[in-house]
């Protein structure tokens, strides 16, 4: 959360896998930290939850300037 304090230009990456292939998401993205209750209560119904289940008291709204991502195929190494 410091971070977004001292500066608030922010990436956020996503990625995944199957299979037969991988992606990766990039967000770009300004960061505010959030402070008044109804933007708490409004992001602590999103329905998102921590992997591990620890008191998160602070929350960070990022709102995307940019998003680019990439495709990965698996398979044999090319010739």
């Amino acid at each position: 959360m410091l971070g977004a304090v001292v500066n608030n230009q922010v990436l956020f990456e996503v990625d995944d896998h199957n299979v037969v292939e991988a992606w990766s998401v990039v967000v770009r993205a300004t960061a505010r930290v959030l402070g008044t209750s109804a933007d708490i209560r409004r992001a602590e119904s999103g329905g998102l939850y921590p992997w591990i289940a620890t008191a998160k008291p602070h929350f960070v709204r990022i709102t995307p300037t940019s998003v680019t991502g990439r495709r990965f195929v698996f398979g044999p190494e090319p010739a």
